[in-house]
């Protein structure tokens, strides 16, 4: 019998002589590790949202960039919807310096945030050198304690709220809020959305374009050793959110087959084209004044 106890792996727990170590250097190796710790479940932290009192609270037509657009409309008989209708459609804000609040209102009429950008009332284009020239409702709030810092922000598209409330019309998506108020004014049987940059196209918010018609306009852009033009980008994307959410996509060229390298280098967008064209009148009365 004592040589049965020379073969360790026919006695699984232990021998007579050392019962503990045999039993640990059988056991161990062949199940111990492999039960290991369960980690915790976290828990899905919900999206933050901010009191439409805020919303309610901002609406005005006071800002530098209505005012831009009621001096580029003045004298234009081409609009479908007034320039206050388009505002308060889609809740633009000010702030006592005259900035503009572009509102993220999502699919269920919740507010997630807001963007709060400075304009050139001559111009119409952004100002970028400036302290303050762009800031975000939600680090304002958390800055003054009105939220928590770990307020959980989601952004959505910029008019999503408008969704449900045209659920026939055809889709437009734009990068800037800008162009998606303009395109509204001239083009109001859409509903247009904006995506807030480049990046802000994703399949994440796209969910809310389920089922729906959608034309895609991406803005002019230089290919990059990095990154592809702006139009591919999207192009890719197109695929991926018809993909997801059955809804029929395209992706717009109409920039792309008449842009210039110059428009490029500059990253023009469907706004840019229309502004040029409805100032064009002004610029060229100034030129044959002072002939």
């Amino acid at each position: 019998m004592s040589e049965i106890y020379k073969q360790p792996y026919l006695q699984p727990y232990g021998s007579p002589e050392k019962p503990i170590e045999l039993t640990i250097k059988l056991i161990k190796p062949i199940w111990f590790n492999q039960f290991k710790p369960i980690e915790p479940i976290k828990p899905i932290k919900p999206i933050g949202y901010i009191p439409d009192d805020y919303v309610k609270k901002s609406l005005s037509t006071e800002s530098d960039f209505v005012q831009f657009l009621k001096r580029l409309f003045e004298n234009s008989n081409g609009l479908n919807q007034s320039i206050d209708e388009v505002c308060n459609m889609y809740r633009l804000g000010a702030t006592k310096d005259r900035r503009v609040i572009f509102w993220q209102i999502d699919f269920e009429d919740k507010v997630r945030t807001g963007k709060i950008m400075m304009y050139d009332p001559e111009t119409g284009k952004r100002v970028h050198d400036q302290s303050g020239a762009i800031d975000w409702v939600h680090n304002k709030l958390k800055r003054t304690g009105e939220l928590p810092d770990d307020f959980n922000l989601a952004q959505c598209y910029f008019g999503e709220h408008l969704l449900p409330m045209y659920p026939d019309r055809a889709v437009g998506v734009v990068e800037s809020e800008k162009t998606a108020v303009i395109a509204s004014l001239l083009k109001p049987e859409f509903v247009w959305l904006a995506a807030g940059n480049l990046n802000g196209l994703t399949i994440e918010k796209s969910k809310v374009l389920r089922g729906r018609s959608v034309i895609l306009f991406p803005d002019l852009g230089k290919k990059l050793p990095s990154r592809p033009i702006p139009f591919e980008l999207w192009k890719g994307k197109a695929a991926e959110i018809k993909r997801a959410y059955g809804c029929k996509v395209i992706v717009s060229d109409l920039l792309e087959r008449i842009a210039t390298d110059e428009a490029r280098e500059s990253g023009l967008d469907v706004a840019d084209y229309i502004i040029e064209q409805l100032m064009r009148p002004t610029k060229d009365n100034a030129t044959q004044g002072t002939g």
